[in-house]
């Protein structure tokens, strides 16, 4: 039996590497544009609903300028709210996996223009994890492996870190509750990227991850109240980094 045929359609396609490593950075580009896109659909909608969106081809200078406003309540308000957050949370996700990409291709560069020589923290190539302990240590955290944040962006929280030192700094603080939270989310975060593996990571680890971001972003302590919501987060995190979840072994 043979294979099926779409008449006058050749399937064959031939482009070199430098036309591959092109494609792969320019459709980074046009995600990353339609991101944008979805931001500014995002900041309309509020505009909408508040009625202070322009109406197109007029100046602005009065009133009858603008959309109406759809919400005078503040219920309504708040549901706005929640559905641009729902959104939000979506895109700052997927430009966590084009960064990945974008290193996913850089490496891909660099190793090649190397010899092939790159790795990935062990066991021949697969990928594998690494505790607190490997990654308090400066020289083990690549630059290309940064920016990280700790906590959603924007959180009052939050922070974005964009140096080794200061990556190793938050592994290597581990006194309370909270420096253990930070430590092992930054450690898992490390992980993520030299592995380049986010969407094959378990749903539970990917729980942990939003749930401890979603904490940092708007905490900088875990009362006594919070102890038993923070500390489940902080053994599945080190679970991972311990290697003890499928696909993702200890490196050796």
């Amino acid at each position: 039996m043979s294979y099926p045929d779409i008449p006058d359609i050749n399937p064959i396609i031939e482009i070199d590497r430098n036309e591959v490593i092109d494609l792969l950075l320019a459709s980074i580009g046009l995600e990353e544009l339609s991101l944008a896109h979805m931001i500014n659909a995002e900041a309309e909608k509020i505009q909408r609903a508040l009625g202070t969106l322009q109406i197109p081809g007029t100046d602005g200078g009065i009133p009858e300028d603008y959309f109406e406003s759809l919400i005078d309540d503040l219920s309504g308000l708040l549901a706005v709210n929640r559905s641009v957050n729902k959104t939000m949370k979506f895109l700052v996700h997927k430009e966590f996996l084009l960064l990945i990409k974008l290193e996913d291709v850089i490496d891909f560069v660099e190793n090649d223009d190397n010899g092939g020589n790159g790795d990935n923290g062990g066991n021949g190539g697969a990928c594998c994890t690494n505790t607190i302990g490997f990654w308090r240590r400066v020289g083990n955290i690549l630059p290309s492996y940064l920016p990280i944040f700790l906590g959603t962006p924007g959180g009052l929280f939050t922070e974005q870190v964009l140096t080794p030192e200061r990556a190793a700094e938050i592994a290597a603080t581990t006194g309370g509750l909270y420096d253990q939270l930070r430590a092992q989310l930054i450690a898992a975060k490390l992980n993520i990227v030299r592995c380049g593996a986010m969407e094959q990571l378990p749903e539970e680890v990917i729980a942990a991850i939003d749930a401890a971001d979603t904490f940092l972003a708007s905490n900088n302590t875990v009362t006594p109240a919070q102890a038993p919501v923070v500390s489940p987060l902080v053994e599945t995190l080190d679970s991972f980094n311990n290697g003890n979840f499928e696909g993702f072994p200890h490196c050796e």
